[in-house]
């Protein structure tokens, strides 16, 4: 009985063996679809690199690291906000601390001409909404 079952092991095995080979030699059992497609990485460029003042820096801290801006604007509101423009990037300050770094899409280079038009054009008007008073 146990050569019985030995032989019929040894079939089982050798029966599924064949079966696989021959299935996975016509393709037919795993199917695969096979779509390539091209992927076109774009050549890297050297990466734009500008160290930025921190948060919490003083005026004098900036003006030390970074020398004189370029332009800068008035202090506007309640707290004081006010800009500071430099060729590659912009520092925004509340009262003397920096709050804000950034860099803009295009490097900032405003002529003194047009410094006191620009900061005309984008001042809100003070005091231009007066709550309702009962």
């Amino acid at each position: 009985m146990s050569a019985k079952l030995r032989f019929h092991t040894k079939q089982n095995y050798l029966f599924k063996t064949l079966l696989s080979i021959y299935l996975l030699s016509t393709g037919s059992f795993f199917a695969i679809p096979a779509n390539a497609e091209t992927l076109a990485i774009p050549e890297q460029t050297k990466p734009f690199e500008v160290t930025l003042p921190g948060r919490g820096m003083t005026m004098t801290e900036v003006l030390g690291k970074f020398g004189d801006p370029v332009s800068k604007d008035p202090e506007v509101g309640e707290p004081p906000i006010s800009r500071w423009y430099y060729n590659n990037f912009v520092v925004v300050f509340e009262y003397q601390y920096v709050i804000h770094a950034l860099i803009p899409k295009k490097p900032v280079q405003i002529p003194e001409s047009e410094i006191n038009t620009t900061i005309d054009k984008q001042m809100p008007m003070e005091n231009s909404a007066t709550p309702d008073s009962k």
